[in-house]
């Protein structure tokens, strides 16, 4: 059997080889697809014992940060991967995709029961989401929002600005954006009220 890692303990991350201090640590199997390796291996270029601890503990909160924001973000990335990809899955099918309660209150019984004779001949789970409209639409929060709407929407035209137009531009709806959050909070946008 193998030794159980000290993950509390002051030496926690830290390897010597050769004479110097390397920071080494495991990648969180839930995030192994977004981050590259399963292993974080990095030389912290020293020999004494104090210094390695003091850089192992910068490295460990940036790697701390860095995985709590990947899963939080991930879960919206997901989210908006999977609404997508079943937008995309219907009109693949001849379905112009639309959520099972709007099927029900506006597409009438006709449009209800033309989706479930399709879903008959339907054979893989996700195209019957998709046929069915059972994929919930991503909530999306204000800051998720912003980060949308900059690198998506308007990406485009941002590359014909110069890098102060860009920073300027940025500068307005930034603020605006931080404001929002700080006196109505982060929400999702379906509840802007």
């Amino acid at each position: 059997m193998g030794r159980k890692a000290d993950i509390q303990g002051p030496d926690r991350h830290l390897t010597l080889r050769g004479g110097r201090y390397y920071y080494q640590r495991r990648v969180p199997t839930h995030l192994t697809g977004i981050v590259p390796g399963p292993l974080i291996k990095r030389s912290l270029k020293t020999s004494d014992l104090t210094l390695a601890r003091m850089k192992r503990d910068v490295l460990e909160a940036a790697d701390n940060d860095l995985w709590s924001s990947l899963t939080v973000n991930s879960e919206v990335a997901t989210a908006r991967r999977r609404y997508s990809s079943a937008v995309k899955r219907a009109e693949a099918l001849g379905f112009q995709y639309r959520s099972a309660l709007d099927i029900i209150q506006s597409g009438g019984l006709v449009e209800a029961l033309t989706r479930i004779e399709a879903v008959e001949k339907i054979k893989t789970p996700q195209d019957v989401e998709a046929v069915l409209g059972l994929v919930e639409t991503p909530k999306v929060k204000v800051s998720d929002a912003h980060d949308i709407y900059k690198n998506e929407i308007v990406a485009d035209q941002l590359l014909r600005k110069s890098p102060r137009q860009r920073r300027d531009w940025a500068k307005v709806k930034d603020r605006a954006v931080e404001t929002f959050k700080a006196v109505i909070g982060d929400i999702p946008m379906i509840s802007p009220t």
